[in-house]
């Protein structure tokens, strides 16, 4: 039931009362009543602002003809002239509504129809499910209109894929919009009349379909269909010269006006324009692909962004307590020792190693990961050892000094596992045991620091 208030006084409240119920003979079980799917259509009554910091005056109307994303946020053609839109790039769906993002606030209700997050589009079982639009109060009379869609079908049969006209009714010139017969014949169509493609639609495979028409008759001087960016060769359907008388027209998806037939397939970005698209914007609609039309949004970075080289994190150790190692072999440093958990597993570790320290016998440093020796001395050396830092070769006459040697190595672990790493000291060639004493003299109590860091860089 339609109930028309034309009128210019604003209303704060409607109330709505039940007179009387239905009455039905027979049976004991009551009747009820009840209200629902109450739509309300018209302009909403505003107060006068307030500034508290000054005074707005105006010498000019204030017009705001669309609340939604900038003319220039994507590629899509005369986004200015967008009636409605439905992006399906993300799920447009809400509490039952398909939301419109042209910026005019035209939401779809649905019907059984759903969101496919797998397709990015939404289904329709092809038995009662659509998706309608509430009036598009600048859409009546003769207009000229272009309706752009990508469809896949599950099973060709006689359907409006698109209609535009009043809801239940499907009457001459009352009713525009893409109809597909059996067979897959592809019409653009003033009621039953318009233009046709032969054997234009197939099962399982997208399909972009744009249907233009200007205003005056139907038929191939004011209609055009074109399919995947191009425009085939098509002919008169009906009878031509039918003009579109639309009153107060909805969009329908998925269904004819009067819901007595009813697609099954998927439909994806669907787009509604008061004006008849050029060639070549239906072919930039058709290159922007199913989910070329994405609205800019701003750049959320939810996590570290790292430049190969740039240093991800780093942890960092020190001791100042005299620690004594006499070894015939490798030793790590253990109160220089840190355990390490790469962010990522292509990125390289700089170790660096200050080691205050004094020493005989002690022929280079190194480091230790997970018990095995990184690059440090070389035991099986006959004339010396290698090592990071070559130092105290021969080791004798120290024994009253200390060093300070620093030392670094870059490693490449290949993986996130947490690993042990530590600073290393190595004897030289013979065969007696090294003594490293580390942040202390060997005859006092002057103590020093040592510190060792690692750095995970990115690559």
């Amino acid at each position: 039931y339609y109930l028309t208030v034309n009128t210019s006084e604003y209303y704060k409240h409607i109330l709505l009362t039940v007179d009387e119920r239905h009455s039905s003979s027979g049976g004991d079980y009551p009747r009820w009543t009840s209200i629902g799917e109450i739509r309300y259509f018209g302009t909403r009554e505003q107060g006068a602002s307030t500034l508290h910091n000054g005074e707005l005056a105006l010498t000019r109307n204030l017009t705001v003809p669309r609340i939604g994303p900038a003319l220039d946020a994507d590629d899509t053609p005369r986004r200015d002239r967008l009636v409605v839109e439905y992006n399906t790039f993300e799920n447009p769906t809400e509490n039952g509504v398909v939301k419109d993002t042209s910026g005019r606030g035209l939401d779809g209700f649905m019907y059984g129809a759903y969101y496919d997050a797998t397709e990015k589009a939404l289904r329709f079982d092809g038995s009662d499910d659509y998706a309608r639009s509430g009036i598009l109060s600048n859409m009546s009379g003769d207009k000229a209109v272009s309706y752009s869609i990508w469809i896949k079908v599950d099973i060709v049969t006689a359907t409006m894929i698109v209609s535009l006209g009043e809801a239940g009714v499907y009457d001459t010139s009352e009713t525009g919009g893409i109809w597909m017969s059996n067979g897959g014949i592809l019409h653009n169509t003033v009621f039953s009349n318009g233009v046709q493609l032969s054997d234009a639609i197939t099962t399982g495979t997208w399909y972009h379909i744009v249907a233009t028409k200007i205003p005056g008759g139907s038929g191939t001087g004011t209609q055009t269909l074109y399919v995947n960016g191009v425009k085939p060769s098509q002919s008169d359907w009906g009878t031509a010269g039918t003009s579109l008388s639309l009153n107060d027209p909805v969009i329908t998806l998925g269904a004819s006006p009067t819901l007595s037939q009813h697609f099954n397939g998927s439909i994806s970005n669907f787009k509604l324009y008061d004006v008849a698209l050029t060639a070549d914007e239906v072919k930039r609609l058709y290159d922007m692909g199913r989910f070329g039309n994405v609205i800019a949004k701003p750049l959320y970075i939810t996590a570290p962004l790292h430049a190969p080289g740039s240093i991800i994190q780093l942890q960092y150790t020190e001791s100042n307590t005299k620690q004594t190692i006499s070894a015939t072999s490798i030793q790590a440093i253990p109160s220089l020792t840190i355990n390490f958990t790469p962010k990522f597993s292509n990125s390289k570790l700089l170790l660096k190693a200050i080691v205050s320290c004094n020493a005989s016998y002690v022929s280079g440093f190194g480091f230790i990961k997970d018990g095995t020796t990184v690059y440090s001395g070389n035991d099986s050396q006959t004339n010396g050892a290698d090592g990071t830092i070559m130092t105290f070769y021969d080791g004798y006459n120290v024994s009253d000094r200390m060093y300070p040697v620093a030392v670094e190595y870059m490693i490449y672990p290949g993986t996130t596992n947490t690993m042990t790493l530590s600073p290393a000291a190595a004897k030289n060639w013979s065969s007696t045991a090294y003594d490293l004493i580390i942040n202390e003299r060997s005859n006092d109590d002057m103590r020093s620091l040592s510190t060792f860091t690692v750095y995970e860089i990115a690559q």
